[in-house]
């Protein structure tokens, strides 16, 4: 019998590949070192990766292969959770080599192992069924309803009513509201996905699923001007530091915690300027590090509640909050990430890198804008084509350190030309020469001679190295240029 997939193939297919390590230029792996239990006294477990590379016929990072060494971070690989015949060999072969031969190391770690080994192998998955017979437009319905009613949008519907049942006033005017005193919010995400878990914080609490249904409603109406102050605020803010739009965004999880900061920041010139460069440390590192990847909610409002005492003034000491901990990414780690087009935080995060100088087209010279950017394209700098001749593979060719947003003529004039032909073509079709051309290049932190030299692994490493400096820059809290 056949069956059709309506929805979820990409979540279904990306859980098989990190079980069985598909990924070329990624390894996943389990963190077992937290101890905390929820309610049914089971323990969370972070999924962590690590972005690999090919470097003089040895893969990196070296210690992502070294069981050992993976188990002393308080690691295990996630492909041995695989629920199968083959997953339990290499489960057991992975444990005995990781312990070294160390009996009581090897039973403590198989008693987690298994333990998590069952978790999947046990995991519920919920689907609807439809009939055979079900009609073509019975299959449409539900497909049109199941892929727009997102988890946020249904916890806001069930939350519209209660809102309106114990306060008198509607949810959804509040929302439309908020669209028409700040419209161009939108453009980062949607409102009604904000309010609920702004309010949250607002209210001292996890801005989780959870807590949203719990909130104090008639408080979060009375809280509604200081929502609508944060988000003017964080419309300013997202526009200073240059970022464009929500399909070029990071990350939207620090939106809410940036709402509430900026709706409590004072209005003190001096005070101001001190917090603009603390949530430009905290936004930038939200991007840069992988402190949300796992257990978003409950981490985001950690880091609000340390940051918000230095926001408000109550306190004058460096706050401490945990994602200033977390280690920014190094050289390598942004010459390898993927393409930004993706859902990738690191890899939006160097995109975002290049708009700070303007990111200005190759061929007509316009600096980036929210009105031009829905015009340009994702670009490869080195094309696709012209690096499989030389035997590098698409994914190898697909990273961020080799993208570019420019407009679609210009895309489609150089095709797959070398690098180093099309620079001659711009040059020679640039009023102001080859001068021009270098200046539009630098201001996407491209150097015009690396990317002529057309020595790929060359290119990749110094733009590395150059947006890498200014990343760690901006999460220091420094503007750039």
């Amino acid at each position: 019998m056949t069956e059709l997939l309506l929805d979820g193939q990409q979540r279904l297919t990306a859980a098989w590949r990190v079980l069985t390590e598909n990924y070329p230029d990624r390894t996943y792996f389990v963190d077992i070192t937290d101890t905390d239990a929820d309610e049914d006294d089971q323990r969370d477990f972070q999924v962590l990766s690590s972005g690999r590379w090919w470097r003089d016929g040895t893969r990196y990072p070296v210690w992502c292969d070294d069981p050992r060494r993976v188990l002393q971070r308080g690691h295990i690989p996630a492909r041995i959770l695989r629920p199968d015949d083959a997953g339990e060999a290499q489960c057991m072969s992975w444990m005995r080599e990781a312990t070294g031969g160390d009996v009581d190391a090897l039973l403590t770690l198989q008693a987690q192992v298994l333990g998590l080994r069952g978790r999947v192998a046990a995991f519920n998955l919920p689907y609807l069924a439809l009939p055979v017979e079900s009609s073509e437009a019975v299959v449409l319905n539900v497909f049109e309803k199941l892929n727009t009613r997102s988890v946020p949008l249904t916890a806001f519907d069930i939350i519209v009513a209660r809102v309106e049942g114990e306060t008198g006033e509607s949810l959804h005017d509040l929302v439309a509201s908020l669209d028409g005193q700040v419209p161009d919010l939108a453009r980062y995400v949607p409102p009604a996905q904000l309010v609920l878990p702004a309010a949250a914080l607002l209210q001292g609490r996890r801005p989780t699923q959870r807590q949203l249904v719990f909130l104090d409603f008639e408080q979060m109406v009375h809280d509604w001007p200081m929502i609508v102050r944060g988000a003017e605020r964080l419309v300013q803010f997202l526009r200073e530091e240059h970022i464009i739009d929500g399909p070029r965004l990071p990350s939207e999880v620090v939106l809410a915690p940036l709402t509430v900061l900026w709706a409590n920041a004072p209005d003190n010139p001096d005070r101001l300027g001190a917090v603009r460069t603390l949530l430009r440390r905290y936004m930038w590192r939200a991007f840069a590090t992988t402190r949300y990847e796992a257990a978003a909610a409950t981490s985001s409002f950690q880091d609000y509640t340390a940051l918000l005492p230095a926001v408000t003034g109550e306190v004058a000491a460096e706050p401490a909050a945990p994602i200033f901990e977390h280690p920014l990414p190094t050289i390598d780690e942004v010459r390898v990430s993927g393409w930004p087009k993706r859902r990738d935080r690191l890899s939006r995060a160097i995109l975002a890198v290049s708009f700070r100088a303007g990111a200005l087209d190759v061929a007509d010279g316009a600096a980036i804008s929210d009105q031009n950017v829905s015009s340009r394209e994702y670009h490869h700098l080195y094309p696709v084509a012209f690096l499989a001749e030389k035997g590098i593979e698409e994914w190898e060719a697909s990273v961020a350190t080799n993208c570019a947003l420019i407009t679609w003529r210009t895309n489609r004039t150089i095709s797959a030309k070398p690098p180093v032909d099309y620079l001659r073509e711009r040059t020679e079709a640039a009023a102001l020469g080859e001068h021009e051309v270098r200046q539009r290049l630098a201001s996407h932190l491209i150097d015009y001679d690396d990317l002529a030299r057309g020595d790929y692994p060359a290119f990749l490493e110094h733009r590395a190295e150059r947006v890498t400096a200014v990343l760690h820059q901006l999460c220091n809290g420094t503007p750039w240029p």
